[in-house]
């Protein structure tokens, strides 16, 4: 049997041929090759519930197949890891802009420093004074703004005065 590239209305609507193959039996199960070579399977039952797209694990030194995640657990894990990584890029982007810098910088400074959406940047510069990697000096208000610089530079001043 075959299944139609486009998966409109379910897995049983995919089923190519006449609707008796949906109809004779008690699910359909197919099985599909991904762009990515790796294979996955899932199941429409008509009493019970569905097997969402999963993928298929081959372990060859065992020759043994098994379940893996879902398709969609693996593209949520991705966007996470995604995610993750723009947060990394940014704080690292940050951290080496203020790198040397005696005087610090202001807010505009670090959000200027580097691309990404200004919420993001917000809120990794509210991470890193948060957990002590930077440090917050000023009012926030015009003539004052606030700077940041790194704690390890405010203790060695300290330790000068």
């Amino acid at each position: 049997m075959h299944t139609k590239k486009r998966k409109d209305g379910g897995l049983a609507q995919a089923v190519m041929g006449a609707t008796a193959w949906r109809g004779a039996g008690e699910s359909v199960i197919t099985l599909e090759k991904k762009s990515d070579r790796r294979r996955t399977f899932q199941a429409e039952l008509r009493d019970g519930p569905e097997i969402e797209e999963t993928y298929l694990e081959f372990d060859p030194e065992r020759e043994y197949l098994s379940a893996g995640c879902t398709l969609e657990y693996e593209q949520e894990h991705l966007e996470a890891v995604k995610v993750q990584t723009t947060e990394q890029k940014i704080a690292s982007a940050m951290l080496n802009f203020l790198n040397g810098r005696a005087i610090g910088a202001t807010r505009n400074d670090l959000l200027a420093c580097c691309e990404g959406r200004n919420q993001t940047k917000v809120n990794i510069i509210a991470q890193l004074v948060a957990s002590g990697q930077l440090s917050e000096m000023g009012a926030g208000i015009k003539g004052a703004p606030t700077t940041y610089m790194f704690n390890a530079f405010l203790e060695a001043q300290k330790g000068d005065a």
